[in-house]
């Protein structure tokens, strides 16, 4: 039936993606046009997403050609050292006391820094040969929060055994996030991004196995690879090259099995050692932490708060600029440089929020502004 059901997709399954009051205001003439050339296949849908990922591409399929091309060139080709990662299956009304079956894994997305895949696993013959290798190769961090569950579901019921994964609930403990705060996804991006993750039940709790996907639900999907992989990036930034002890679990026989990591891990402020990541968040406490998220041993110093990210978001473009590509933060162009991205910013135009300091594109600068806006009253209100 699966089978069937694709090879049946006619362009009429395409445009039912767009109906229904769906936004498709992100949709871009590009996009539309790589849509025209790939309609022969009626498998792939090329988008664009929302905030807070604006210019961000998302690539959704049920085509291995072109989920291995998508693969090859956002991660083999980058030599990607990490992509972020997630799954959404089929809701289970239906306790298992009184009979309920859990659904099998539905969708698989992986996203990097301006990209995602969103790949409809339920309405394929079998995953790409290329998908399962990155998977397993453990120089290849997957990312996301409460990791380890979803590739022990993902190896139960596809068979693909994910190794090389960061949970971001434990990284952020290790980089002295209280334990008694949550640690889900929509609250490390609030936390790390200081961005609003929207994610409406009607959504999250809606039929993933039917072919084809709405626009809604390929965003919802996208997004959450997405902001692991951005979340995943902040900490590593904030806790430095000692971070990888985080890495530290492979599934094997739906089991999790555990990496020797000695259980001695280093404070990546003081160096200091601690026994295992409890006594690790607890030490960190002691020290000084920055609104951007830097540590310090004792105060923060005179020459971090003049070119801290946090008062002047434009010197977190400028400090790149040793890197070979420079990413834009309010549009994700990649620039040479530093003084390139800076001609960018001018030329295009970007606003600066005011409250959070994230450079904006010029449509959604007004909507995004008194989003903040709103939000800090509230916050004063509640003082």
């Amino acid at each position: 039936m699966r089978d069937s059901a694709a090879n049946q997709t006619s362009t009429c399954n395409i445009l039912n993606l767009l109906k229904d009051g769906e936004d498709v205001s992100h949709a871009t003439k590009q996009n539309s046009e790589r849509n025209k050339q790939t309609s022969a296949s009626k498998k792939t849908l090329f988008h664009s997403l929302p905030y807070p990922a604006e210019g961000v591409d998302v690539v959704y399929t049920v085509d291995p050609v072109e989920a291995e091309a998508w693969l090859r060139n956002n991660i083999i080709d980058c030599s990607a050292e990490a992509v972020g990662f997630d799954i959404e299956w089929k809701p289970q009304f239906v306790s298992k006391k009184k009979g309920g079956v859990e659904h099998k894994t539905a969708v698989l997305q992986l996203g990097v820094e301006s990209s995602c895949l969103v790949l409809h696993l339920h309405n394929m013959k079998s995953p790409p040969k290329l998908l399962r290798s990155i998977l397993e190769d453990e120089k290849i961090f997957k990312v996301g929060s409460g990791i380890v569950p979803d590739a022990t579901k993902l190896k139960r019921d596809t068979g693909l055994l994910c190794k090389g994964m960061v949970d971001t609930q434990k990284m952020a403990k290790s980089v002295g996030i209280p334990v008694s705060q949550k640690l889900g996804l929509k609250a490390l991006a609030e936390h790390f991004l200081g961005v609003s993750l929207e994610k409406p039940k009607y959504v999250s709790s809606s039929n993933w196995e039917k072919y084809p996907l709405t626009i809604r639900q390929i965003h919802y999907a996208a997004l959450d690879a997405w902001i692991g992989f951005k979340v995943y990036q902040h900490m590593k930034l904030m806790g430095g090259p000692d971070q990888t002890h985080i890495v530290e679990t492979e599934i094997v026989d739906d089991e999790v099995v555990k990496k020797p990591t000695g259980g001695i891990v280093r404070c990546h402020v003081c160096n200091k050692k601690c026994k295992g990541q409890d006594a690790l968040a607890n030490h960190i406490k002691i020290h000084t932490q920055c609104k951007c998220g830097k540590f310090f041993v004792a105060n923060i110093s005179k020459s971090h708060k003049k070119s801290c990210p946090a008062r002047n978001p434009v010197m977190a473009h400028t400090q790149a600029a040793s890197e070979s590509t420079v990413c834009c933060q309010g549009c994700g162009k990649k620039c040479s440089n530093a003084t390139n991205l800076m001609e960018h910013i001018r030329e295009v135009g970007h606003v600066q929020c005011p409250f959070c300091t994230r450079l904006l594109q010029g449509p959604k600068s007004t909507e995004h502004i008194m989003r903040c806006k709103h939000i800090i009253n509230d916050q004063w209100q509640n003082c």
